[in-house]
């Protein structure tokens, strides 16, 4: 048997699908523990002209292997039979009005992973004459941006893609390198991507969308329209994202590289973001290095959901060290921000809630936030006076843990509902800074604040608990 192959970011494609198993090894091959849903119609589709283009004369062009110095494609129809690689950095120009039809199991791969070695794909698509990406006989693999690689896409549709061969089910992967800073790998400026096999777009390293992009639409997608890691979620551009079998953004828990180190931003982008499920993490960390603070700035709108478990996680660690991480909501009363469960039937201690660890900064910020279903059990015991109500006085779980003496209460016109502990652990020994007079707690089973320990490790008799 004879086997052609193109190299992509570390994994060989190989031209017989008998051994498509072969590349299923990845560096995270969670990317793939629930398999893209394969279209196995042998149906060609027909060579077509997007919207406001002429229709197509003469034959197709035939496409594959590597492309290792500047080409152009131009207007028309092109055929890709075998994986196509953009590298040496070369840039593969596709004009307005071309065509590309991808066969099952290949794609167009970006970059490698080569030192020195990159790509571009540039499409020059208009809103009169757009540029099209689909299948020719079945579901194709993906285009692929390796760390190296980028592209630069206008008035495209990428169609279709996502099938079995793809690294992680979408018609677009971001692969970028984790122990870089984060890389912009996709300009996006009105640009379709539907019908994906299960994700529009996946992102996996330090891989996302450059800063200028803008209205992104992904729709008919078998699953959602992304699968992003956490220090992607503040490049998301502007755009439209239902229309999809479940519409909302999943994001890769704490993993390798997706501890968020810098500042981040999330935006409402019109769904709601999952954090884990699939085999994935549902702990969102916000952890620096040594004497940095990175913040997490929820804007108004936005929703989190976290799985079975789950939670968000400022600064780890205890103890007396400043935490290396800060939370900032910035709801308003007709758009809150909401963190609760993503289990379809919510109930209280579905996830376990936001965990405040070390001294807090004077950076965090929640205001106008609504904290749902949380509550669960983490262990802790010791860091308060305790819960009086529960058999076990010595238990600290809640909604909300702080495990430093902060300087205020920064937490405000905040409504903890549902919680299946106390709403508010005071899990430190210091001053009784209390949270109870601007937040509401609807349904809390215990205590609504604990009651921190003097700064003796005392506590007074009886152990207050407000309810």
């Amino acid at each position: 048997m004879r086997v052609e192959a193109a190299t992509v970011g570390g994994m060989l494609r190989p031209s017989t699908f008998l051994i498509v198993a072969v590349i299923g090894c990845s560096e995270e091959p969670d990317l793939k523990d629930t398999p893209p849903v394969q279209d196995t119609s042998p149906e060609v589709v027909a060579d077509t002209a997007p919207t406001g283009c002429p229709p197509p004369t003469g034959a197709p062009i035939e496409h594959s292997g590597n492309i290792d110095k500047d080409e152009t494609w131009a207007a028309g129809v092109h055929h890709v039979k075998f994986t196509v690689g953009v590298r040496k950095n070369a840039t593969l120009t596709l004009e307005p009005c071309v065509v590309v039809k991808v066969a099952v199991n290949y794609g167009i791969a970006v970059g490698t992973g080569n030192a020195g070695d990159g790509g571009t794909l540039v499409t020059k698509g208009t809103a009169e004459r757009p540029v099209l990406i689909e299948r020719l006989t079945g579901a194709w693999a993906d285009v692929l941006v390796s760390s190296k690689g980028k592209v630069d896409l206008s008035y495209t549709t990428i169609s279709g893609g996502g099938g079995a061969a793809s690294r992680g089910g979408a018609g677009l992967h971001l692969f970028g390198d984790q122990y870089l800073p984060l890389q912009a790998l996709a300009k996006v400026n009105h640009v379709t991507i539907e019908g994906s096999a299960k994700y529009g777009v996946v992102t996996e390293g330090h891989a996302g969308f450059d800063t200028t992009s803008e209205a992104l639409t992904i729709r008919g997608s078998m699953q959602m329209p992304m699968l992003m890691t956490s220090p992607a979620l503040g490049t998301i551009p502007t755009g439209t994202y239902t229309g999809n079998t479940i519409d909302a953004i999943r994001v890769s828990g704490t993993g390798a590289g997706e501890i968020l180190e810098t500042d981040v931003t999330v935006r409402d982008r019109g769904v709601p973001y999952v954090i884990g499920g699939e085999g994935r993490f549902g702990e969102l960390s916000v952890v620096g290095k040594v004497g940095t603070t990175p913040v997490l700035t929820l804007e108004a709108g936005v929703t989190l959901k976290f799985v079975a478990k789950g939670g968000l996680f400022l600064e780890r660690t205890t103890g007396l060290a400043p935490g290396k991480g800060a939370l900032v909501t910035k709801g308003t009363v007709d758009k809150p921000v909401v963190l609760t469960s993503a289990e379809a039937t919510p109930a209280p201690g579905d996830w376990l809630g936001v965990w405040f660890g070390g001294v807090p900064s004077d950076k965090n910020s929640v205001d106008r936030a609504r904290i749902e279903y949380a509550g669960g059990t983490t262990g802790t015991s010791n860091f308060s006076c305790g819960t009086p109500l529960r058999t076990d006085a010595n238990r600290n779980e809640a909604a909300v843990l702080i495990l430093g003496v902060p300087t205020r209460a920064f937490i405000t016109n905040t409504t903890i509902f549902k919680s299946a502990a106390n709403g508010i652990e005071r899990g430190w020994a210091g001053a009784a800074i209390s949270f109870l007079p601007t937040n509401t707690f609807t349904d809390v089973a215990y205590c609504h604040e604990t009651h921190p320990k003097d700064d003796k490790g005392a506590c007074p008799t009886p152990v207050p608990c407000p309810r």
